[in-house]
C-alpha cells in the first residue's frame, strides 16, 4: 500500500544522477528518481492508466539549462511544448488529482537537481554536461511505500501517436 504516487517521465543518466545526488541528497536517498513528474499526487490504484499512456509517442527532448524556483534548482526540458500539452491532457484525464494539490494548476515540466540555495554551484556543475537528450517511451508509477521511501513501480509504455 503506498502513502502517496505520483507519474514521472524517468530520466536514467548516470552524470545528471549524480549531480542530483550531490545537491539533492534528501531526495536521493529517499529513492526518488531522476524524473519530470506528470501528476503528483496520483491515486496509485486509478484506472484506465495502460490505455491512456498506450496512446502516446515516445517523447524526445533535451534537458538544456538550469532554472530555479524558490527553494528548488531544476533543468528545463527543451522543447517543452509537447511534454506541457501532455501533461494537461493527463490532468483533464484525471481531474480528480489537481496537479501539486492545486498549489501549481498549470505546473512548469522540470527535473529537480537541487534543493535550497545551491542554483550557481548546480549551474557550474550542469554547464559542461548540458545539454542531455532524451527520448522517453513509458510513464512510471513511483509509489511512497513508508514516509519518505520511494520505490518506482509500474510502467507504463508509449505505444502509438497522439
Amino acid at each position: 500500500m503506498s502513502l502517496r504516487a505520483a507519474l514521472v517521465l524517468l530520466l536514467p543518466e548516470p552524470r545528471v544522477e549524480e549531480l542530483r545526488a550531490r545537491f539533492d541528497p534528501e531526495g536521493t536517498a529517499a529513492g526518488i528518481p531522476l524524473h519530470i513528474t506528470l501528476l503528483f499526487p496520483f491515486g496509485a490504484r486509478a484506472s484506465g492508466v495502460e490505455e491512456f499512456f498506450a496512446r502516446w509517442s515516445p517523447l524526445r527532448f533535451s534537458l538544456a539549462r538550469v532554472e530555479a524556483f524558490p527553494g528548488a534548482v531544476w533543468l528545463a526540458p527543451e522543447p517543452d511544448e509537447e511534454l506541457h500539452e501532455r501533461i494537461l491532457e493527463l490532468y483533464a484525464r484525471y481531474p480528480e488529482y489537481p496537479p501539486y494539490d492545486g498549489e501549481f494548476p498549470d505546473p512548469i515540466p522540470h527535473a529537480t537537481v537541487g534543493k535550497g540555495d545551491v542554483a550557481e554551484a548546480v549551474r557550474v556543475a550542469a554547464e559542461p554536461l548540458l545539454p542531455v537528450e532524451f527520448e522517453v517511451d513509458a510513464a512510471t508509477l513511483i509509489e511512497e511505500v513508508a514516509p519518505d521511501r520511494w520505490h518506482a513501480g509500474k510502467r507504463f509504455p508509449f505505444e502509438g501517436g497522439t
